[in-house]
């Protein structure tokens, strides 16, 4: 299976103008609209927590060139599974992690594999939006190199 590929910012091998050039162009034919990603329904989210997740996360998502409103779906699966599993983190702060059966076996109490599941969820989605931190170091390199290269325009190899 072929592995995911990167924006052309992200990229760390030596490119070549050419291939530079037809990958910039490319990611500018994927780039979708952005109107239509802040007005998400209040219907989608499962509860207020996820709204609330939505609020706080919207800004720095914003900040990535190729979001848009294509990733809205992503967005709203990583808000709710964000508040399902902050929810199922206080239920079993309250409960035992295992139960006991009738017959006295132990077994694990359901909410930590609904907790499992929803954890998955949310970090499927979070790293399909970018979020991960190799993702986010990606950037930050790049943010580096930059800033690098322009303080070199501006005042030489000194």
């Amino acid at each position: 299976m072929a592995r995911p590929r990167k924006q052309l910012e992200t990229q760390t091998g030596n490119l070549t103008r050419q291939t530079q050039t037809i990958r910039s162009y490319e990611e500018s034919l994927i780039r979708s609209n952005r109107d239509a990603i802040e007005q998400i329904p209040p219907s989608l989210f499962r509860n207020a927590a996820a709204k609330k997740e939505y609020k706080r996360i919207l800004p720095e998502l914003l900040d990535n060139n190729v979001i848009g409103n294509m990733d809205r779906n992503n967005i709203v699966v990583y808000c709710n599974s964000w508040s399902e599993y902050q929810q199922y983190q206080k239920e079993l702060k309250k409960e035992d992690a295992f139960l006991e059966s009738k017959d006295g076996k132990l077994y694990e109490n359901p909410k930590i594999r609904m907790m499992r599941d929803a954890f998955r969820q949310m970090t499927a989605a979070g790293e399909k939006l970018g979020m991960s931190i190799s993702s986010r170091l990606s950037a930050a390199a790049l943010k580096a190199r930059q800033q690098e290269e322009t303080l070199k325009n501006e005042f030489g190899d000194i």
